[in-house]
């Protein structure tokens, strides 16, 4: 897991094989810093092949996102997702703007590379 303050106002977090409720807590670290400064970000997700699910960091992480969704959906412009595993496009990519919604109360897509990503999420920093 590797996180990345590509910009002020832009998070890149790379997911490795496995997540960990200490890889959340560094992630949540960061979006709460954010979160303080009350000024919109946007948050690059790039997960390159399939990684082990953790539900105990999976039901940490949703609790603390349950916690801040109306802070996330006054700041986070959006989620945008690259991943090059074929099996998470074909099952999320149809669904993950409105999981994302749902989530984080902010829009979301999913990309098969981080070039598009980052694209999508530049072009709706500019729009808000």
């Amino acid at each position: 897991m590797k996180i990345e303050q590509m910009s002020d106002k832009l998070i890149k977090y790379e997911v490795g094989t496995s997540v960990t409720v200490d890889h959340m807590r560094e992630l949540v670290k960061i979006l709460e810093e954010k979160l303080k400064q009350q000024q919109t970000f946007g948050i690059i997700i790039i997960r390159n092949g399939d990684h082990q699910k953790n539900p105990e960091a999976t039901k940490w992480f949703n609790g603390w996102l349950k916690k801040n969704k109306p802070l996330l959906k006054q700041y986070c412009v959006g989620v945008a997702m690259a991943t090059n595993s074929d099996r998470l496009l074909k099952l999320y990519k149809p669904l993950a703007g409105m999981i994302i919604s749902k989530m984080l109360g902010c829009s979301g897509e999913m990309f098969t590379n981080e070039s598009d990503a980052i694209t999508w999420m530049l072009g709706k920093m500019r729009n808000r």
